[in-house]
């Protein structure tokens, strides 16, 4: 694993994981949700050298909890682990990669009109996601998640942010950062319907980046679908892809 990875396990350890916890040959990434799209066993090692029983173990405990677990293969380890994935009732979820970008400056961004989104705007915040992630089945949740971890004391400080245009929402989007990891993580990032494809996307990446950036951070970075819509948007500002995961899940 690269040093992105590392660095994000402890920025989003506490935040957005209750706990990870590492095993010889994987990592257990549990989420405080519970869903199969944020709890991941992370492989270290080839299948073949895999601890099979132990990651049973995680899961069946995990599942009398309530909670649904995903394989999280990074890119390299996907074709070891496919067959035995596919044996065991796992079908391919999504891909997640990881694209990062070393800030020099920041971005000039002329007039906006933005706001910090506070418990006044709870309620359009979660109207508005719920428009833009009809199908998504926990947008509520999320929201009021990100709304509390900007509550939270201490060195990892999430924002989360609108831009409004004559009044209206346009997009939102949320940054959590560390000014000790020097890295910060953009997330729960969307764009009002009748806003879409107008740029809307690329001012809220540059708007977080330089609340970060005039933090003292300038290492950010995001986990996007490879070709879609943001993962391009990104790769034109001048973010790389540093990693890439396939997810796999028995919860299709």
């Amino acid at each position: 694993m690269t040093d992105l990875f590392e660095k994000g396990k402890q920025l989003l350890n506490k935040t957005f994981y209750k706990d990870i916890t590492e095993y010889e040959t994987f990592t257990h990434f549990e989420s405080v949700f519970k869903g199969a799209e944020y709890n991941f066993i992370v492989p270290k090692v080839e299948e073949n050298k895999f601890d099979w029983g132990k990651a049973d173990e995680v899961i069946k405990t995990q599942e009398s909890a309530g909670v649904q677990i995903s394989f999280y293969v990074e890119n390299n380890l996907t074709e070891s682990f496919k067959v035995k994935l596919t044996e065991q009732g796992y079908k391919f979820l999504f891909d997640d990669v990881h694209v990062v970008k070393q800030l020099t400056e920041s971005y000039e961004l002329g007039e906006i009109d933005f706001i910090e989104i506070g418990e006044n705007e709870k309620a359009i915040f979660i109207e508005k996601v719920k428009e833009c992630f009809p199908n998504f089945p926990n947008n509520e949740e999320f929201c009021n998640f990100c709304l509390e971890l900007s509550k939270k004391p201490g060195n990892k400080i999430n924002k989360n942010l609108a831009i409004k245009i004559k009044g209206e929402y346009a997009a939102f989007g949320s940054i959590l950062y560390s000014k000790d990891l020097n890295l910060g993580f953009l997330h729960n990032a969307c764009t009002v319907n009748e806003y879409r494809h107008k740029g809307f996307h690329t001012l809220m990446v540059k708007l977080r980046a330089n609340i970060a950036f005039k933090d003292g951070v300038n290492i950010i970075y995001a986990n996007v679908e490879e070709n879609g819509g943001s993962y391009n948007s990104m790769i034109k500002m001048g973010f790389k892809p540093e990693l890439r995961f396939n997810v796999f899940s028995k919860s299709v």
